[in-house]
């Protein structure tokens, strides 16, 4: 449970993770790093670097609120900036990964990640290779289902029913076992309930509840749109989820 301007329940909030298991933070990671290494036969410093350069900016300069939360968080637990955006990002990895090179091989980045597009150009010119790449990484995407009814004709008694599966796998999804209640200082939106994981500013499993009277829920549809380094998920959601009155203004 937190409350209070962005940087304060930030930091409450990763004061109270690690009070309820200090070593949380510690076997996160290490479990992410087990899973990158075997996706992408990368390190998660690797990752970490990526928040660093392709997402800190972003969030800071459009979601200064968010990015002042997951700063206290980082005070809070004792964690790297990268280190909190990563938690949140996470979802979105695997998305940037599969356009990785139209980031990285370009005049600003091209001399720090110059290893890895020339590992990046020799798998694209190995079918086999790129194929067993593109595999693992379609693996890693696109995984939840949902469904959600409300009104007369839709449900037995006109009320809402909602159903997600998240098709997550036990490594990663061992870790959303957090209830968070966040309430904003007044006159900053609305109060959000959520299953999360440590570190989250949003759901990840995908089912959050609103004192605007909302209930939500989150999937990915294949195709629907080409992937852009744009706002990131966990940023467009939690605007949504914490400044929402209408489903319009959703």
């Amino acid at each position: 449970n937190i409350r209070g301007a962005p940087y304060e329940r930030g930091v409450s909030h990763g004061k109270q993770i690690i009070a309820a298991d200090p070593e949380i933070f510690t076997r996160m990671f290490s479990v992410y790093d087990f899973i990158f290494r075997e996706k992408y036969g990368r390190d998660i410093e690797f990752f970490y670097g990526l928040c660093d350069d392709f997402y800190r900016g972003i969030i800071k300069r459009r979601f200064p609120k968010i990015f002042r939360e997951m700063e206290g968080i980082a005070a809070g637990a004792n964690l790297r900036i990268a280190q909190v955006i990563f938690i949140n990002i996470f979802m979105s990895l695997p998305y940037f990964y599969a356009h990785l090179l139209r980031y990285i091989d370009t005049p600003k980045y091209h001399k720090k990640y110059a290893d890895v597009i020339r590992d990046e150009l020799a798998i694209r010119t190995d079918p086999t290779a790129l194929s067993a790449r593109n595999a693992r990484l379609d693996e890693f995407k696109d995984r939840c289902s949902l469904v959600m009814a409300v009104g007369p004709g839709w449900t037995k008694d006109g009320g809402i029913v909602c159903g997600h599966s998240s098709f997550s796998n036990f490594l990663d999804a061992q870790f959303c076992n957090v209830i968070l209640r966040i309430e904003p200082e007044a006159g900053d939106g609305f109060v959000i309930v959520m299953q999360s994981m440590p570190g989250g500013v949003y759901s990840m499993s995908d089912f959050f509840v609103t004192s605007a009277g909302i209930i939500g829920s989150e999937t990915t549809i294949r195709g629907f749109n080409a992937f852009v380094l744009r706002d990131p998920i966990c940023c467009r959601i939690r605007e949504c989820m914490q400044y929402g009155r209408t489903l319009e203004e959703y």
